[in-house]
């Protein structure tokens, strides 16, 4: 089933502004880079928050676009399709092996 651009964006969105871990990092983050002394604390928070979010956008951007570049190069070839699942399949792999034969301190 395919959505619509503005329901992604929509419920993208939604799920960030609710997101609890943002919150925390923010309030954990910011206080050390604002300076009473600098002027108006909601300007600063503004910028810090504007830098964060531009360098977000940067980031998942590129990422979203490397990736579906790489999907429609490699999602022509037939035996590619189920590459994705075999990754995975051995990261849980390592994981669970890791997870069995660790030491327990």
């Amino acid at each position: 089933k395919r959505f619509s651009m503005k329901r992604i964006f929509g419920e993208g969105l939604f799920t960030n502004l609710l997101n609890p871990k943002m919150a925390l990092f923010v309030l954990a983050l910011f206080p050390q880079f604002v300076k009473p002394e600098a002027g108006s604390l909601v300007v600063q928070m503004l910028i810090l928050a504007t830098v964060l979010n531009g360098i977000g956008f940067i980031v998942n951007g590129t990422v979203i676009l490397l990736t579906g570049h790489i999907r429609s190069r490699v999602g022509s070839f037939p035996r590619f399709r189920k590459l994705p699942q075999y990754l995975l399949a051995t990261v849980f792999t390592g994981l669970a092996c890791r997870l069995a034969l660790g030491s327990r301190n």
